[in-house]
């Protein structure tokens, strides 16, 4: 097996290359999201809150029709505008991935794909889920985070302080690692073009050391 397509930018489609696009971490984190969505739909009643580590961690039900972290909860014109959102943003994400596949760079097609992971799964939520036949209306959130308060003790700044789930976790993880990828491939394109710079000039560099060196035999 191996393929160029140019729809991938000429990329050779080989066992190992197929692995290194990393398309196998969105799925897999696309199906992780799933099915603990569905756990806790199935398992925990609406609105209700598990204790896991007291007064930090606990699990939930929520419905979020907002954006990530339940930002713009609330508001119905919100829906369709963040549904498009995710479309356009799924889509941009893939399309930017696809574009950089020939570069091999494993790392990187690892944070699209987790960015991906998290666009894809809060899309099929949003898109999909509108509370048909009693079932969740929205995106669910399902991890709540307090930071020394809990569900009955709501003291303190911004407790809790994040209600998300996993495809949330992975879209800030996945910006994070983007952020610090990109300043590393920017300082080591740098450093490339310096020492291309260098190397070109090189001979000119000789040439005028030459010349001056003439010039003062001259003297």
């Amino acid at each position: 097996m191996n393929r160029r397509t140019s729809f991938f930018k000429g990329y050779v489609w080989t066992r190992k290359s197929i692995f290194n696009t990393y398309v196998w971490l969105c799925l897999l984190f696309v199906a992780i999201d799933q099915i603990t969505k569905w756990i806790v739909v199935k398992h925990i009643s609406f609105h209700d809150e598990i204790e896991i580590i007291p007064n930090f961690l606990y699990f939930s039900h929520i419905y979020n029709t907002g954006v990530v972290f339940g930002l713009g909860d609330g508001a119905s014109w919100s829906r369709p505008i963040n549904i498009a959102i995710s479309w356009l943003m799924s889509f941009a994400i893939f399309n930017f991935w696809r574009k950089r596949l020939h570069k091999e760079d494993g790392l990187m097609n690892a944070t699209l794909m987790l960015l991906e992971a998290g666009a894809v799964g809060n899309l099929i939520d949003r898109t999909f889920y509108w509370g048909q036949n009693g079932g969740p209306n929205g995106v669910v959130d399902w991890i709540d985070l307090y930071f020394g308060g809990s569900p009955t003790d709501r003291g303190g700044f911004l407790n809790p302080f994040a209600n998300f789930n996993i495809a949330d976790a992975c879209i800030t993880v996945g910006i994070i690692l983007y952020i610090v990828l990109s300043i590393v491939e920017t300082s080591k394109m740098s450093d490339e073009e310096a020492e291309e710079y260098i190397n070109e000039n090189a001979f000119w560099r000789k040439k005028k050391t030459a010349i001056e060196d003439e010039n003062g035999k001259d003297c």
